[in-house]
């Protein structure tokens, strides 16, 4: 089978499992906003900055070099397993004597048990990480995706349940664990990979080099990602987090849900292009293309229908997240097109650029973060990752455009359609919405009436790429 046609069996499996997937998770996190409280999640959101922070070093970038890795692949795999073990202890001993001065920070005193308890997905990770990196690498992505549908099914039931037992946070806490627990054991149920207890000291040198630029930038990028909730935390309160959490979930829906779960294929797909510049050009469009088609009308779908998702879905006492996540919508939207470029900057073997651009980033937010969220509260700290994304957008594209010899109206050309057709079909129902009072049916009814002008819409405008998407669903066929 020729790589176009591995990557377009692999995008198609993993869309179609992500529906599903993603789709429980929605189902999930509605279920969970109803029976938890804005607090509860502010809680999880404070002691997740905590062991994630941690987390960024489990992995120390070797994952992305293995990927890139040409040679000696299972010499490479061998000698990452043993690393990660030790690093994964380590880091977890780290979070269990941080967790106490976390709480002592915020002045919640349960942050301290809570870490000490999630932490643990530290040590299990460790153990996982390898052969889940090597399914993506021989891009078997039916094998890639099994480990994450069934511990997100496990944390979905298992969450759910304790919630509705009155567990509050801790069925947050107590459901991820599990969860980690399961997709461990399914990993290694599945995984033909059997490690050798070998250790090259040369090879360990190699990916951690290649990787020292990758983790560089994922420590910026996390701290870009993170640092609105850690002010928000201290500056306000967890409360506040709590609704600021739940409208940052939503609004970056499509990039959470597309964008970066794409990037599991286009990495090494890259990768075993990075030698042909025209196909990678060529490829490269097409993913902005393809992405936006879907994430910038989702973003203006949840922009548009906030109000109603609040009173019909989640519920009324999410009201306060209301203007932050219209706000974040546009940030999201950003986002998603933005993160297409990161596996093209890891592919070409230039991982620093994500962290220049990163850098930039941060130096804005560390400027400005205190002052947003004091003056401007909620919508202050909005208003400013919209500017951040903005600012990420700009170089991103401009930087990749010098890279792989692409224009910046080729990139234009990829976006201007799905920006339209988004536009007209908001104007078709937001005249609806001032003609009907709103209810829940209407509510339903605009979603679909949406999505039909957006797919009428763009069909006026650029009627080839449904043609495109028949023919790759043609190419689709069982091994």
């Amino acid at each position: 089978m020729d790589l176009k046609q591995k990557t377009i069996e692999n995008t198609f499996i993993v869309f179609i499992v992500t529906f599903i997937n993603r789709g429980l998770n929605i189902i999930t996190k509605i279920l969970l906003a109803r029976l938890l409280f804005p607090e509860d999640f502010g809680l999880i959101a404070i002691a997740m900055i905590i062991i994630n922070a941690i987390a960024l070093f489990r992995e120390m970038g070797i994952e992305s070099a293995l990927v890139y890795r040409k040679d000696q692949i299972k010499e490479a795999a061998d000698t990452a397993f043993i690393m990660l073990p030790f690093i994964g202890i380590s880091l977890y001993t780290t979070a269990f004597l941080l967790a106490p001065y976390a709480a002592e920070f915020y002045n919640e005193s349960a942050i301290d048990e809570i870490i000490k308890i999630s932490g643990i997905t530290l040590i299990l990770t460790s153990f996982s990480s390898i052969p889940i990196t090597l399914f993506a690498k021989n891009l078997n992505f039916k094998k890639r995706m099994t480990p994450e549908v069934v511990s997100n099914i496990s944390y979905s039931i298992i969450t759910v349940f304790l919630a509705l037992q009155g567990f509050r946070v801790w069925s947050l806490v107590y459901g991820g664990l599990a969860a980690g627990f399961i997709g461990l054991v399914t990993v290694w149920a599945i995984t033909p990979y059997r490690p050798s207890l070998r250790f090259d000291k040369k090879l360990a040198m190699e990916m951690i080099t290649y990787g020292k630029y990758v983790l560089g930038a994922q420590i910026v990028i996390f701290i870009l990602i993170n640092i609105d909730n850690a002010v928000i935390g201290k500056i306000l309160d967890i409360r506040a987090l709590g609704y600021y959490a739940m409208a940052y979930s939503i609004a970056n829906l499509p990039a959470t849900n597309i964008t970066h779960i794409l990037g599991k294929i286009l990495f090494p797909t890259y990768s075993k292009l990075q030698d042909d510049k025209k196909k990678f050009s060529m490829l490269f469009l097409k993913v902005v293309e393809y992405v936006s088609f879907l994430t910038v009308p989702a973003s203006f779908m949840i922009f548009i229908f906030s109000p109603e998702l609040i009173q019909y879905v989640i519920g009324i006492k999410w009201i306060p997240a209301l203007i932050p996540l219209r706000i974040l919508c546009i940030a999201g939207m950003l986002r998603s097109v933005t993160a297409t470029t990161g596996d093209v900057f890891k592919a070409i073997g230039k991982p620093k650029l994500l962290q220049d651009i990163s850098l930039v980033q941060l130096a804005f937010m560390v400027i400005f973060i205190v002052p947003a969220a004091h003056y401007g509260g909620l919508s202050g700290v909005s208003i400013l990752m919209v500017l951040k994304s903005t600012i990420a957008f700009i170089l991103a594209v401009y930087i990749i455009s010098k890279q792989i010899n692409i224009t910046l109206i080729d990139i234009y050309s990829s976006l201007k359609n799905q920006f339209i057709s988004s536009f007209l079909s908001s104007l078709v129902v937001t005249s609806i919405g001032l003609l009907y009072s709103s209810t829940g049916f209407l509510f339903i009814l605009k979603i679909i009436i949406f999505g039909l002008c957006y797919l009428f819409f763009y069909y006026l405008l650029n009627r080839k790429i449904f043609s495109e998407f028949i023919n790759l669903l043609k190419c689709v066929r069982p091994e």
